[in-house]
């Protein structure tokens, strides 16, 4: 069996605020602390932060500060570390502002990464391994793993805009005990306009971030091993079905709800979300993809406004997200790819777009529709190979997967991890 521990987080916001860093830190290592994997991954998503390469030496002392806290908590032989940060803009065909940390016990397991060039395996030497001796980070570019990687941007054609960006992914294979696993990190494309978003679903959005994930997985597919097994995580980008959810805030509990949309002249339509004891006309039916101003016989409570970066609720949700366990069912953009990748059942709240500055960790940005962004999905084949942990003391750990820093402020995105023992013995 292998301890396995595996983490994503997307670090933009964290890079441009550095006060938030220590807590960031402190999350990562107590889990760290707690678990002793045998394999520790963390995929990091928007390294170079919210704005780009301004904050390049923002990103060296957080990675040095990082690796040296791992090495101090995790008594591992050899870290291989993948930062793509060397590009500074989306002109820049390779620069996808992501980063991959792999933490492997040596001493205790034989790993061997994957030549994607040569096509086969190498022991993990000092030649594409970062090490850090003596607590002293030293820096190895990514000119260093050479092959043993593959990373790319997704297509120009595939984002919402018909122009590059920043979203692609890097993936490394390794043969663990004779169990080979493929990890990808991956950055999907986000929603930009809620205005867009809540007039269809799948939005186009949605539409975009399915056809990046099948051309990922035809990728995947096109080149992988007999009985490879396969665990792709970072930020998906993945959104609620917000028509339908807000179709369930005029149809609920609540009592006279209205949706107030706002233009990109500052202009204001408001577009009542009918009760369902009213009668609306038949253009009250279409007021979620309406462009002009309606008008209900039913008293208006403007509770949901949305413009192109404002989604606010007026805490009509506030003590719902919490206990969330009803809202996943407006989160189908994994339905797509069912037969292809599995999930762990959620239990953790949305983990964006939370306040990174509100002294309330718990709250919401008034920007985008909280949702799960931030996931860890497996090949059919890998999640059967997942067990729960046996303690050194004994006991079995259930496999978690969770949300760190629930009760602290770590920026927009919140990290998310699975724990777990992978069996690596063949079949």
């Amino acid at each position: 069996m292998l301890k396995c521990l595996l983490l994503t987080s997307n670090i933009g916001s964290l890079i441009s605020k550095p006060h938030l860093e220590p807590e960031w830190m402190q999350q990562i290592c107590d889990v760290l602390a707690t678990t002793q994997p045998d394999v520790f991954a963390i995929h990091l998503q928007e390294i170079n932060g919210q704005v780009g390469s301004s904050h390049a030496s923002r990103l060296e002392n957080f990675l040095r500060t990082l690796l040296e806290r791992i090495h101090l908590e995790h008594s591992s032989q050899r870290g291989f570390v993948i930062f793509n940060s060397e590009g500074t803009s989306v002109d820049d065909p390779e620069f996808a502002a992501l980063g991959s940390i792999y933490w492997f016990r040596t001493d205790r397991h034989l790993i061997e990464s994957w030549d994607y060039t040569a096509c086969r395996f190498v022991p993990s030497t000092d030649e594409i391994v970062s090490r850090i001796p003596n607590n002293r980070l030293r820096k190895t570019s990514g000119s260093h793993f050479g092959t043993h990687l593959d990373q790319k941007r997704f297509p120009a054609d595939m984002s919402p805009s018909g122009i590059a960006s920043r979203k692609g992914f890097i993936r490394t294979r390794w043969r663990i005990d004779g169990c080979v696993v493929e990890f990808v990190n991956v950055h999907l494309f986000n929603d930009s306009d809620n205005v867009i978003s809540v007039k269809e679903h799948p939005s186009i959005y949605a539409q975009c971030r399915a056809r990046g994930m099948r051309w990922l997985m035809e990728l995947i597919n096109s080149d992988s091993l007999p009985g490879q097994h396969v665990a792709i995580f970072g930020d998906f980008n993945f959104r609620l079905n917000l028509p339908a959810l807000l179709e369930r805030l005029c149809h609920g509990e609540q009592a006279s709800l209205s949706l107030e949309l706002l233009g990109p002249d500052g202009t204001t339509c408001l577009h009542p979300l009918a009760p369902k004891d009213c009668e609306p006309d038949a253009a009250s039916l279409n007021a979620k993809t309406s462009d002009q101003p309606m008008i209900s016989n039913c008293d208006i409570n403007p509770t949901v406004i949305i413009g192109r970066r404002v989604f606010d609720l007026h805490g009509v949700l506030s003590d719902r997200w919490k206990y969330s366990e009803d809202l996943l069912s407006f989160d189908t953009e994994m339905d797509v790819f069912a037969d292809q990748l599995k999930e762990l059942p959620i239990t953790f709240p949305p983990s964006y777009p939370f306040d990174a500055a509100s002294s309330n960790p718990h709250a919401y940005a008034r920007t985008r529709c909280p949702a799960w962004c931030d996931r860890i999905l497996f090949s059919p084949n890998m999640l059967a190979k997942l067990r729960p942990s046996i303690e050194p003391s004994g006991s079995t750990c259930p496999v978690t997967y969770d949300m760190l820093a629930k009760d602290s402020t770590v920026g927009d995105h919140k990290p998310v991890y699975l724990y777990f023992s992978l069996d690596t013995s063949p079949g």
